[in-house]
C-alpha cells in the first residue's frame, strides 16, 4: 500500500513524524538531552507498523529547514497537517495510526515530563495532527 504514495508524499510523512520529535526535543535544555530525546522518539517511530511503518523505515529524505524552534516549526507543522491529508486521501485506515505513533513518540521523548516550552510545542503538534487537510 505504501507504493501508492509518491516520493514527495513519503518524504512529507517522514519529515512530519521525525520533525515533530525534533520540535519537542529542542525544547530541552542542553545538547545531550536533545540528542537523547531524538533517539527515544526515533525508536518509537521505527516501531510503527503498516503503511506508516513502511514509510518511516524507508530511505526517503527528511527536509527540516532552520535552526530555531520557530524556523523548524514553520516546516514541520504544515508537514504534519499535509501528512494527515495524504493519509486521509490514500490510506485512510492509517490516519489514526500516524497520529498515535507521532503522539507517543513526542510524549516518550520528553522523559520525565514536559517543560512549558515542550508543552506548548506538543499542543501545536497535536493541533496540526488534528487539522490535517487533503489540499
Amino acid at each position: 500500500m505504501a507504493e501508492q504514495l509518491t516520493t514527495q508524499e513519503r518524504e512529507t510523512i517522514k519529515t512530519a513524524a521525525y520533525g515533530a520529535v525534533t520540535l519537542v526535543s529542542i525544547a530541552y535544555p542542553g545538547a545531550i538531552s536533545t540528542t537523547k530525546a531524538n533517539i527515544v522518539g526515533a525508536k518509537v517511530l521505527t516501531g510503527a507498523t503498516g503503511v506508516v511503518g513502511e514509510v518511516l523505515a524507508g530511505k526517503d529524505k527528511i527536509h527540516i529547514d532552520g535552526k530555531s524552534a520557530a524556523e523548524i516549526a514553520a516546516t514541520v507543522l504544515p508537514a504534519l497537517s499535509a501528512a494527515v491529508g495524504v493519509l486521509k486521501a490514500k490510506a485512510p485506515d492509517e490516519v489514526d495510526s500516524f497520529r498515535r505513533i507521532v503522539t507517543i513518540a513526542i510524549e516518550q521523548s520528553m522523559g520525565s515530563g514536559p517543560n512549558p516550552a515542550q508543552a506548548e510545542m506538543i499542543s501545536k503538534v497535536k493541533a496540526a495532527l488534528e487539522n490535517g487537510s487533503t489540499g
